[in-house]
């Protein structure tokens, strides 16, 4: 996700309502609020990671 970490509440509570898998938060976002909300609903919280990053990692 591609938003202000100010704005990562409101994106972690829709995360929760549509039953999504994993909340992804791209390089220098985070939220401590935002990852209570996900991980109390058994959803994935990943933080501060690039996502082109991640996968050069293991497919380069």
């Amino acid at each position: 996700m591609f938003r202000p970490s100010n704005e990562v509440v409101t994106i972690a509570e829709e995360t929760v309502k549509i039953n999504a898998k994993v909340l992804w938060l791209q390089l220098d976002i985070s939220n401590e609020e935002a990852k209570k909300i996900v991980e109390t609903n058994d959803i994935i919280y990943i933080d501060n990671k690039c996502t082109k990053i991640e996968y050069e990692k293991y497919f380069n």
